[in-house]
């Protein structure tokens, strides 16, 4: 099996993939997030959220949990979980798009210049 960081591939491909700020890196968490949401049972609680044990409140605890109730439809429960997601859902959603709208258009460009002759 090839290691990421072969000769084919540039030093920076493992870097981009897990970048936010690129395609890939988005799309990786996309598929992270859909795994997670579309995976069988309870969510796994994790480690308690330090911001709310101090402050007693955090604008971020249930964000997770209100994205995967939006994702499946179930939209008086995400609001219940968190009224973030009224922001957050549409922006990933959006961002999810955009990306997709770029893959897209980059394999069609690359077509075409394939169908007219000139080389990649």
């Amino acid at each position: 099996m090839e290691s990421l960081l072969s000769r084919n591939r540039p030093a920076g491909f493992l870097l981009e993939c897990v970048s936010l700020s690129t395609p890939r890196g988005r799309a990786a968490v996309f598929g992270c997030v859909l795994v997670f949401l579309l995976s069988p049972g309870p969510a796994h609680p994790g480690l308690p959220c330090l911001i709310k044990k101090i402050f007693g409140y955090c604008p971020a605890c249930g964000t997770v949990r209100a994205l995967a109730f939006f994702l499946k439809g179930r939209f008086a429960e995400s609001l219940a979980c968190n009224l973030n997601v009224i922001v957050t859902a549409p922006l990933f959603c959006g961002l999810f798009l955009l990306d997709l709208g770029r893959i897209v258009m980059k394999h069609k460009n690359e077509q075409a210049r394939r169908r007219n002759g000139r080389a990649v």
